[in-house]
């Protein structure tokens, strides 16, 4: 509890006590207590029939738990790959269980979904901008979780984080480019009559 309170008062030295205590277990109870959370969470706001609740309860939460620990895994592998492209010296285990830790933020799903009941109408945007903030806040964690691990500055880590997307969007870009000339060429070589 007292690495918890540590990452919500301070961040930056919640990260670093996390990277040296490595509380895997504590990581994964995190996890599926914020996929939980964030399930419950956006199932409230739906409204829905308290039977069709339980059962997409049920189902929501098992497809996001074994979904989200295979996105957590794969990036936790990438962003450790790009780290270490970037000279970074760090553990795949240690960033592993930060990147675990940084999900803490979404265990405020439920309780602020509740709020947004509470508040009438304006129900679906309040959650939505609560949604917002809290993923702005597990980004800011995962970085300050990157920068700890490899003892980067802020700049490459936040370089180091984002390299994946830049990635990806490059790979798209060639695809898409790839896609357009062999249409043309597809329709060049057409027959006409």
């Amino acid at each position: 509890m007292e690495l918890i309170y540590s990452l919500i008062v301070s961040p930056s030295g919640g990260m670093r006590r996390i990277g040296n205590a490595k509380p895997f277990s504590w990581a994964i109870l995190i996890f599926v207590l914020a996929l939980a959370s964030k399930t419950t969470g956006d199932l409230l706001i739906l409204g829905l029939d308290p039977q069709w609740a339980r059962i997409l309860l049920a189902l929501g939460l098992t497809g996001r738990i074994v979904t989200g620990f295979f996105v957590w895994l794969a990036a936790s592998a990438l962003l450790h790959l790009f780290a270490e492209a970037w000279r970074g010296k760090g553990e795949v285990s240690t960033l592993f269980t930060v990147l675990g830790f940084a999900s803490l933020p979404l265990i405020f799903s439920s309780p602020l979904a509740l709020v947004a009941k509470f508040c009438g109408r304006g129900e679906v945007p309040l959650y939505f901008l609560s949604t917002l903030f809290i993923f702005i806040w597990m980004i800011v964690l995962q970085i300050l979780g990157l920068k700890r691990t490899y003892a980067f500055s802020l700049p490459r880590a936040i370089l180091t984080y984002c390299s994946p997307f830049f990635l990806g969007l490059i790979m798209l870009g060639l695809l898409l480019s790839a896609f357009v000339l062999s249409l043309g060429s597809f329709i060049s070589l057409r027959p006409t009559f």
